[in-house]
């Protein structure tokens, strides 16, 4: 996949990670699937005024997933290669007009080498995640979600860290942040 910014770019292999920066953005990959702006959602472990951000955009063969802090200050987030950050970000699917959810999310893992680490967000800027969901090693994607590759269907990303003796000792963002839901036309490759 090709990235292009105006500022720093930076991609772990590894996991799939676009490190911090202010410029949004721009993907070499065409037939974009969702183009529309997501809701700010307030996290209750902040400041009413400050929120957490997470934008979704579906591209034709993965998803990209943005947290933007908008918090007046730094927050840290786990990352993904260890068991803290493994799972933390997960979708939630419903086929259009349906009320029953669906949760895509990672496998179980084995960690062989395993130690909680962290990037910091500074304020007004943002943290992405390309994620391939359709990595059937990594992802599970329920046999009810498969069945709506036909279907028009709604998506959401779901940022969740719950509080540990690590998260709390780190200073790391412990809460719930959940993009708005897209309504997306079929076909459906990224899954």
């Amino acid at each position: 996949m090709t990235i292009i910014r105006t500022g720093i770019v930076l991609v772990c292999v590894s996991c799939c990670l676009i490190c911090t920066t202010s410029t949004p953005i721009i993907s070499g990959q065409e037939n974009k699937l969702s183009v529309t702006p997501s809701q700010d959602v307030k996290s209750p472990e902040l400041d009413q005024q400050k929120t957490l951000k997470l934008d979704l955009e579906l591209n034709s063969n993965n998803v990209e997933v943005t947290l933007v802090n908008r918090t007046g200050k730094t927050v840290a987030v786990w990352e993904r290669w260890n068991s803290w950050g493994y799972r933390m970000i997960y979708f939630n699917v419903r086929k259009r007009g349906e009320k029953k959810i669906f949760r895509i999310t990672r496998k179980e893992m084995d960690f062989l080498r395993n130690f909680p680490s962290f990037t910091p967000i500074f304020d007004s800027e943002y943290h992405g995640y390309i994620i391939d969901i359709s990595d059937t090693e990594k992802w599970g994607v329920p046999v009810e979600v498969k069945g709506l590759r036909k279907e028009t269907i709604q998506i959401q990303a779901v940022l969740q860290v719950p509080e540990t003796d690590e998260a709390v000792g780190d200073n790391v963002f412990v809460g719930i942040v959940k993009s708005k839901w897209r309504t997306v036309k079929p076909p459906h490759k990224w899954f």
